[in-house]
């Protein structure tokens, strides 16, 4: 049976210090928990990430189960992991980004039907929720 996962939050003003405790706790782990363990470690900028890993890698060579992510990077992936996908505007911002890209290219005929009739950004915009949901990606040339 796996063995529980256990939260441990460290805070330093200094972030050299910071580094040195992060990567004692990491040895820790290791030893009490083997060589298996994963470890999640999140930090505030990508800066302190690059360099607790480059920390790690001079001292302990090789360590297996150790990620180390900003708290954006830690977002994100927590988004791409989740069932449905939140929709961080409200309906009326998107419908009004649309509406304002579409009116950015007065050459395609989509801008002129959409300001025709009044019930297109609201379809356009399900749509396009429908395809993030479905997770297609935009493709930006």
């Amino acid at each position: 049976m796996p063995e529980a996962a256990t939260r441990r939050v460290r805070f330093h003003p200094d972030p050299l210090r910071l580094e040195e405790e992060l990567a004692s706790a990491i040895r820790t782990v290791k030893v009490e928990a083997g060589p298996w363990a994963r470890v999640l470690v999140t930090v505030p900028t990508q800066r302190q990430a690059l360099r607790l890993r480059e920390r790690l890698a001079e001292r302990e060579r090789a360590l297996l189960g150790v990620e180390i992510l900003q708290y954006q990077a830690l977002a994100y992936r927590l988004l791409e992991s989740s069932a449905a996908a939140p929709s961080i505007l409200s309906e009326t911002v998107l419908e009004r980004l649309i509406d304002r890209l579409l009116s950015r290219h007065p050459q395609f005929a989509l801008t002129a039907y959409a300001h025709e009739r009044p019930g297109v950004l609201a379809e356009l915009r399900t749509r396009l929720e429908e395809l993030r949901e479905a997770g297609v990606s935009a493709i930006i040339c």
